[in-house]
């Protein structure tokens, strides 16, 4: 990355101590070193799983559902991924006497439910923790080149 900030460039130079290295070989080096994410790990929406969902339904309120041939229109919301398409439609369900109030509750707080990310990683390589991006041999070189704070 070309000219990078002289926030980048400070703290370049307080993690590097050995200059001898290549400017390539020192950014290999920094990115593969890990440190704590400062992130915050995000949550992601519950995948929708039309088995779990229908499983939630009483045999009942399954046969009330089908025989509004409501199913496929909820099949079909789950395969688009139209989370909110799917709430209306059990919503609606509900509202028709299909489902009980209990069902309409479960399935509605099932798709509401939010999971932890599971691609966040509680490490990051150290640039990204601390300048927000990896480096690379140009950031070292401009490092390098900077003119030394203390001397």
């Amino acid at each position: 990355m070309a000219n990078p900030s002289p926030a980048a460039v400070a703290w370049l130079r307080a993690q590097v101590a050995d200059w001898a290295p290549d400017d390539a070989a020192l950014a290999t080096a920094l990115n593969a070193a890990l440190a704590p994410n400062p992130g915050a790990r995000p949550e992601l929406e519950r995948p929708m799983d039309a088995l779990s969902l229908i499983a939630k339904l009483s045999q009942e309120s399954l046969t009330h559902v089908e025989g509004a041939n409501l199913l496929v229109e909820i099949n079909r919301a789950i395969a688009a991924r139209e989370r909110v398409t799917v709430q209306r439609w059990v919503t609606y369900c509900y509202a028709r006497g299909h489902i009980t109030e209990a069902e309409h509750t479960a399935i509605q707080t099932e798709l509401a439910e939010q999971l932890p990310d599971p691609e966040w990683s509680a490490e990051v390589p150290a640039p990204v923790a601390a300048l927000g991006r990896t480096v690379d041999a140009d950031d070292l070189a401009a490092a390098r080149a900077a003119e030394d704070p203390d001397g």
